[in-house]
């Protein structure tokens, strides 16, 4: 009984979402996971949104809550938010992640000048379900990251809602560029 109560006890000091069940017949417990997110290693910070690359999601001047640090303790899930560290720009970008590694890639032609890319049989789209366009120089830049019809592993594919520069303009990244995942618009 008490073996019980020290394990709730180390779950809940470690931040976790877990139910406990004790097996009678060898008198051990079993700690069954939920979808949490550990708070340990999370920084809050205000950020305010410089640009249009979301909209109409966010707003150039919309105020957002980061959570950084988020990835160095939790896993990254499609269509988070993020905070993303662009080497070319004094300040980090916001996109969604879109694309991982284990997901089916394969590229279709749209008309003349462009095509869409095909996610596990799905035309990428952003949050307003228009597809994203690649000219033949973004597919190229695209193809360097795809092996098998698959992103090299531990990679990302990146977007911006309304454009921007994303992954369509530097490929697949890596989740050691992610500063960390937005929360909500600070009203």
């Amino acid at each position: 009984m008490y073996k019980k109560y020290i394990i709730l006890i180390l779950v809940l000091l470690t931040g976790c979402s877990h139910t406990i069940e004790q097996n009678t017949q060898n008198n051990t417990f079993e700690i069954n996971s939920q979808q949490f997110y550990n708070t340990t290693c999370i920084i809050y910070r205000e950020m305010e949104v410089r640009g249009n690359s979301m909209e109409p999601m966010f707003k150039n001047g919309d105020n957002l809550t980061l959570m950084q640090g988020y990835y160095d303790c939790n896993p990254v899930l499609r269509g988070d938010i993020i905070a993303f560290n662009d080497t070319s720009r004094d300040t980090p970008i916001i996109k969604r992640v879109m694309v991982f590694d284990n997901d089916s890639i394969e590229f279709v032609q749209y008309d003349n000048y462009s095509s869409l890319m095909m996610v596990n049989g799905l035309a990428l789209a952003n949050s307003q379900d228009k597809p994203y366009k690649f000219s033949e120089r973004q597919k190229s830049k695209m193809l360097v990251f795809i092996k098998n019809d698959s992103l090299i592993a531990n990679s990302y594919l990146i977007f911006g809602d309304n454009g921007g520069k994303d992954s369509r303009s530097f490929g697949a990244v890596g989740k050691n560029g992610f500063i960390g995942k937005f929360e909500k618009i600070i009203e």
